[in-house]
């Protein structure tokens, strides 16, 4: 709510950025309790050890990358940018929490 708070409003591109980031590594926390870590390692471990797609964390690594340039890059963060990060989280969210719940909910009741 914060990214998507911070994009809508004028010169506030920067925190947009930090907190798409920011959703990206609370939403991973969330699926993956058992990681820690920073967010960089745990992203090319979920990968390599394929609880994540490779497309999946290669996007992710975009996110992070833009995140960082918000929180640390003097140039600021470009409107197309933002809006990549922003269709990745809505992606991200939909594979890790919404298709999953989705898929439970169709299959059959056991006794």
């Amino acid at each position: 709510m914060q990214a998507e708070r911070n994009r809508l409003s004028p010169d506030c591109q920067e925190a947009a950025a930090t907190m798409y980031r920011r959703s990206l590594d609370l939403a991973l926390k969330e699926a993956f309790p058992q990681e820690n870590g920073m967010l960089d390692a745990k992203l090319k471990k979920l990968v390599r050890e394929k609880r994540l797609p490779e497309a999946i964390g290669d996007w992710a690594h975009e996110v992070r990358l833009i995140g960082n340039d918000g929180a640390h890059d003097l140039e600021g963060v470009s409107q197309g940018d933002l809006l990549d990060a922003k269709a990745f989280i809505d992606t991200v969210l939909k594979y890790l929490f919404t298709l999953p719940a989705q898929i439970a909910s169709r299959r059959p009741v056991e006794l």
